[in-house]
């Protein structure tokens, strides 16, 4: 079998020029495919990294918005009156809280329920820091108001949402 002539003409074709050829241009191939894959790879992971890092942004973008209300709804709570203070800490309620945020809102909705001056301070990029507590404010010798009765209420059914809340968001968010 050694001496037929397909052997013969393989075997000539194997040390000729032309094979060195074709097995050249099959390795340069099989290069460009495999750079080609790993070209690929890497630009997905760092389209995924972007993706991941403009979501990072966005996230800390919205938490010090969210900050930003809540300093200002605090800091204009006379101008403000009551119940415009309680719709604006409502309104917060509804952005999608964080475990922390629920806390801090509920600080803020209890003092001012309780007609309490407690003011937030600012918040470090690792999170939050406990609000600084001062002196109660004079109470009001007058009965409250309707307006003030109502905002009372908002204030405690918010507290209870946020405790509800609170319970069922997952630790660390």
């Amino acid at each position: 079998m050694t001496d037929s002539p397909f052997w013969l003409a393989i075997g000539a074709f194997i040390v000729s020029p032309g094979f060195g050829a074709l097995a050249a241009v099959l390795a340069a191939f099989l290069a460009y495919w495999g750079i080609g894959r790993q070209l690929r790879g890497e630009r997905a992971l760092a389209q995924e990294k972007a993706s991941d890092d403009r979501a990072t942004a966005l996230e800390g973008d919205r938490r010090r918005r969210w900050w930003t209300v809540l300093t200002w709804l605090w800091e204009n709570r006379d101008d403000l009156g009551e119940v415009e203070l309680m719709k604006g800490l409502i309104a917060l309620k509804s952005t999608g809280l964080t475990a922390e945020q629920a806390t801090m809102l509920q600080v803020v909705t209890e003092a001012a329920a309780l007609n309490q001056t407690v003011r937030p301070q600012a918040v470090p990029e690792e999170g939050l820091v406990p609000a600084e507590r001062t002196p109660d404010r004079d109470s009001p010798s007058d009965t409250p108001s309707d307006a003030a009765r109502a905002a009372s209420k908002q204030a405690g059914e918010l507290i209870l949402e946020l405790e509800a809340m609170k319970g069922s968001l997952p630790h660390g968010l």
